[in-house]
């Protein structure tokens, strides 16, 4: 067998023994430029590398811009979690999680694959302390019982309705709706308990199923989709069969 044979064979060897070589450079390469920018220690840099909006925890608003995500730096991140990227190993602390992006350890904090961040799941304190807060003033304007819950989930507004989800302490969730024209301190219009979530494939979308006797409520969350489509859709059934669908004008809160 001549030279040339063996280094043919010889590099279709490798290439089918080495079938991530190609893709483990791009995410590491992303990471690694994220870990330089940590290490700066500066907020602007960091903001710099936030693809936006940055979404947190409801009731916590979006962050829009760089400018935004300084302000609220202290709420956003903390040394513990920066000194905790800027000495992780790329091969050991972070894992390619294919469309989803690159993840951080346990999911604290999310890239793209340009090194960009896209989530941020860690809580400071200030960032709880505020957050609690929050969940308490928006206790507050709500009537009676719809006070009893966890944390928000979501409201929005359609044509017709105000929708209002809440996680209860039993973790199931709760549905609550009013014409779109009242307040949250009013008696919502119906009020529906047991609700559940189920994720529609690894991208992001998701939905909240509500049941009362033949009708059956679902909110369909849309994460990821066409440019325009609406940021989530009312469903309603009646014995499997469609009665009202309503796509979100306004998001009050949540996604």
């Amino acid at each position: 067998m001549n030279l040339l044979k063996i280094t043919v064979i010889s590099m279709v060897l490798f290439s089918f023994s080495c079938p991530l070589v190609r893709a483990e450079q791009g995410y590491e390469k992303a990471v690694s430029y994220f870990m330089t920018v940590v290490a700066r220690k500066d907020p602007q840099a960091i903001a710099d590398a936030v693809s936006y909006p940055l979404r947190r925890k409801v009731p916590l608003s979006r962050i829009e811009n760089a400018r935004q995500f300084v302000e609220a730096y202290d709420e956003i991140l903390d040394a513990k979690l920066l000194d905790a990227i800027a000495t992780s190993s790329v091969s050991t602390d972070w894992s390619e999680m294919g469309g989803r992006g690159i993840m951080f350890q346990n999911g604290s904090l999310w890239l793209d694959d340009d090194g960009k961040v896209i989530a941020i799941n860690h809580q400071t304190e200030k960032g709880k302390h505020k957050r609690a807060e929050l969940i308490e003033a928006d206790k507050r304007q709500l009537s009676g019982s719809l006070r009893d819950f966890t944390e928000p989930v979501l409201e929005w507004e359609t044509a017709k309705f105000r929708i209002r989800i809440d996680r209860l302490p039993d973790d199931k969730f709760r549905y609550a709706a009013w014409l779109v024209n009242k307040k949250p301190a009013e008696q919502p219009e119906l009020v529906l308990n047991n609700g559940s979530l189920t994720f529609d494939g690894s991208g992001g979308n998701h939905h909240y199923d509500f049941k009362s006797g033949p009708y059956h409520y679902r909110c369909m969350v849309n994460e990821i989709g066409a440019a325009d489509d609406p940021p989530g859709e009312l469903e309603v059934t009646k014995n499997d069969k469609v009665v009202l669908t309503q796509p979100v004008v306004k998001v009050v809160k949540g996604q």
